[in-house]
């Protein structure tokens, strides 16, 4: 065998692995869900039934969380499987302004933060899991 074809062999072989290499990063980056984190510090503050909500995102190389997603309920224990309880979601920003126009009580808010692809979307745990309580 010449030396010619073993080099053609050779960089075909590197090719190959480079591609094998790329796939596999490709699919380890795709795969964010399990690096997904819920946001932290979470606050609520109301002015003349304007409530605000703020937090601190977890994404600190900004390439896993798309959004957030803001809840409110009115118990603290809620679960937002409903989708009516979901009350906004933001990308880029870590603060959310919703004007109350319902009557009297408790409120209560909870954030999450999300990854959406093209063919999947991942949702954190909810913060605080108790929410953040506002009193109208």
């Amino acid at each position: 065998m010449s030396t010619l074809a073993i080099i053609i062999i050779i960089f075909g072989i590197l090719i190959l692995i480079a591609i094998i290499i790329a796939i596999i990063l490709l699919i380890i980056k795709k795969d964010t869900c399990n690096k997904l984190q819920p946001p932290t510090n979470v606050t609520a503050t109301i002015n003349a039934n304007i409530v605000t909500v703020n937090w601190t995102g977890t994404d600190t190389e900004s390439d896993i969380i798309t959004g957030y997603n803001i809840y409110a309920g009115q118990k603290p224990d809620f679960n937002p499987l409903d989708s009516s309880f979901l009350v906004g979601s933001v990308s880029g920003i870590t603060t959310f302004t919703i004007s109350l126009i319902i009557g009297s009580g408790n409120y209560y808010f909870k954030v999450s933060s999300f990854r959406q692809t093209s063919n999947k979307k991942c949702e954190s745990i909810l913060i605080p899991s108790n929410g953040v309580l506002i009193s109208i």
